[in-house]
């Protein structure tokens, strides 16, 4: 990635996690921590490689899409309550990366530059 904020993309449209952080507006190490409590975009891991996928991000992004401040911090609390505890994880023996992946709502098209 170079520092002027480029994201560099493979032709399947995959990117880093730093790639996906200047893609989305974070840091990498918080869609790392994101990644390790379940609560960011879906992502890949092979080996100690990362990698998000631009539909992902987009279909990420686009879910957190509000009309105002107290409707993203109600939509972030539905979210915390849907999360299960780490110590509810480790009692029923679930391992967060074999975990299936969810659904994602329909593809994201974007119409315009109404990206923030």
């Amino acid at each position: 990635m170079s520092k002027s904020g480029e994201v560099l993309w493979t032709l399947d449209g995959r990117t880093t996690r730093q790639g996906a952080g200047v893609y989305t507006g974070n840091a990498a190490g918080t869609l790392a921590n994101m990644a390790s409590q379940g609560t960011g975009p879906v992502f890949v891991k092979r080996g100690k490689k990362v990698w998000y996928f631009r539909n992902d991000l987009d279909r990420w992004l686009a879910a957190g899409r509000v009309t105002s401040t107290a409707q993203g911090r109600l939509l972030a609390s539905e979210l915390k309550a849907q999360m299960p505890s780490r110590a509810a994880l480790r009692a029923s023996g679930t391992q967060l990366s074999t975990a299936p992946l969810q659904p994602w709502p329909a593809p994201f098209t974007q119409a315009g530059n109404d990206k923030q």
